[in-house]
């Protein structure tokens, strides 16, 4: 569920409602008997913008919701009540993460492809969709997508109520699953793929690789980097891939350690050593993610830095204090 939010974080909504909007807004004269009866008319639907007061309540209702269960459900009335309003990809997109976390494909995929026919440019929702795509082996569609939620996500500007840090560490995991997309998407291909099967699994590697520069506990991208690596007859490099998908303890672990016990086996004729190989390994990532927090903090110290102002020349924590000469 953090990852909901962080990713909430990312959408950067803001809706804005007027009066001024509604072309049909009543007027401080009284209409005399003669004159006709005039039907307010709606203004033309804006994607992004309420078209009524009656909209944006219930916009700002669903906003301000903290509960992800009744944050759903009330976007799911809203489509119901405003079918035609220019919030609809907006909620699209909202209920499209939900299900997303909530691991209905389905309906995650149902939702997300309406909203992004309308916000083309939605980079965290294309990436999503692309990784969910290419975990699916729907190759084309992961990269038709995944390279543009890449871009989006590389050229994005931080929101006003996330730090630099924090911008960059969920900017990072972002552009890392993009990555991922691309990079599974070309593993994908290459099964398919005749003499042009070395192409793809040197390009999965290249994307793989940088999902891990960007993420380096990425554990999804060891794995499938294993069996690219595989494909390439890189035997010790696959080994170390998954000993590392492995390392990482995540939810890929246990497949991972079956892959990496089987190809062991293969190359070295014996199991002694495994274990070995994964504890260098999880020393390797340790050594990584130091290295990846050590920026992070550096960014962070950097912003601090904004805040404190210059001390006034010949103030007391300037000035030096003078050296008596000995007698």
């Amino acid at each position: 569920m953090k990852k909901f939010f962080a990713t909430l974080a990312l959408l950067g909504t803001s809706i804005v409602w007027s009066s001024a909007q509604d072309s049909g807004q009543k007027s401080d004269t009284i209409p005399t008997e003669d004159e006709p009866l005039v039907t307010p008319v709606k203004p033309p639907r804006v994607v992004g913008q309420a078209q009524s007061k009656e909209e944006f309540d219930a916009w700002v209702v669903i906003d301000q919701t903290a509960d992800l269960d009744h944050k759903a459900a009330l976007a799911t009335e809203f489509l119901e009540r405003f079918p035609e309003s220019g919030l609809t990809p907006l909620a699209h997109q909202l209920l499209a993460l939900f299900y997303q976390q909530q691991d209905e494909y389905e309906k995650f995929v149902s939702h997300g492809e309406k909203a992004i026919s309308e916000l083309p440019s939605a980079y965290v929702l294309l990436t999503e969709l692309a990784v969910g795509y290419a975990e699916r082996g729907k190759v084309v569609k992961a990269l038709a997508i995944g390279q543009k939620g890449l871009d989006g996500s590389t050229a994005a500007e931080k929101p006003g109520q996330l730090t630099l840090m924090d911008w960059t560490r969920q900017k990072d995991r972002l552009k890392a699953d993009g990555h991922y997309a691309l990079g599974l998407a070309n593993l994908h291909q290459s099964m398919k793929a005749g003499a042009d099967k070395p192409q793809h699994l040197n390009e999965s590697v290249a994307h793989l690789s940088q999902a891990i520069e960007l993420e380096p506990g990425h554990e999804r991208a060891y794995l499938r980097m294993g069996r690219a690596f595989i494909g390439l007859k890189k035997a010790e490099k696959a080994l170390e891939a998954y000993a590392r998908a492995v390392a990482v303890e995540g939810l890929a672990a246990q497949i991972a350690r079956q892959q990496l016990e089987q190809l062991y086996t293969f190359v070295h004729k014996k199991k002694e050593g495994i274990d070995d190989l994964i504890v260098q390994e999880k020393a390797y990532l340790a050594e990584k993610q130091a290295a990846k927090e050590a920026e992070l903090k550096e960014l962070q110290n950097q912003e601090m830095q904004q805040f404190i102002l210059p001390t006034e020349p010949g103030t007391p924590e300037e000035s030096t204090p003078q050296q008596q000469t000995p007698n």
